[in-house]
């Protein structure tokens, strides 16, 4: 099991499991992830966001989101408490409350043991959940935004939404009310609860 912790993330557990604890910035982390062995259990303890409702995002969890050999498991919210480390990115974990029961069902997780291959959108979490639902609602307009990929189609994509790499970014980016699929972020919002 290993965990994936933002770089600048205060984490008072001094408990440790017998398992590894890799502490790994944005990226670093999702291509270890590969390298993990068939069964691992990847806790992503997420990313400081000021758009999402629940302040945090999880950079890149589309590459942990297609992994078929080891599962992922997400830290769910960033409290007001959480953020109030005068750092700009630094975030204090609620171990009491979160952190250990995360860790706890992550344990429970590798000791029970899962399918592998996983079932596609096993390691999803509900930004990715509610990002496949706008690409599909906007008729692939967002995934062109996310990946910048306007070879095609590039006059339906307002230049102001051109630079919206990350979920948060195209459902509560400063510029979302001039994307084509604003229209389709009330719902979302709601069903997904973000």
């Amino acid at each position: 099991m290993t965990a994936c912790l933002p770089a600048t993330v205060t984490f008072g557990m001094t408990a440790c499991f017998q398992t590894s604890l890799e502490q790994a910035a944005v990226l670093v982390t999702q291509q270890n992830a590969f390298l993990m062995p068939k069964g691992s259990v990847i806790v992503c303890l997420g990313w400081r966001s000021p758009f999402s409702r629940h302040s945090i995002t999880y950079f890149d969890s589309h590459i942990l989101r297609s992994l078929d050999h080891a599962r992922a498991l997400y830290y769910p919210s960033y409290s007001a408490h959480e953020l109030s480390s005068p750092a700009a990115n630094s975030v204090t974990l609620d171990v009491e409350k979160k952190a250990l029961p995360l860790i706890n069902e992550a344990l429970r997780v590798y000791q029970t043991g899962f399918p592998i291959p996983l079932p596609l959108e096993t390691n999803a979490n509900r930004l990715d959940t509610a990002f496949e639902r706008l690409v599909q609602a906007s008729d692939g307009l967002a995934l062109q935004a996310r990946t910048e990929d306007y070879a095609w189609g590039s006059e339906h994509i307002p230049p102001a939404c051109r630079s919206h790499n990350g979920v948060e970014f195209l459902v509560f980016g400063p510029t979302v009310a001039k994307c084509p699929w604003h229209r389709h972020l009330p719902g979302l919002i709601q069903d997904f609860d973000l």
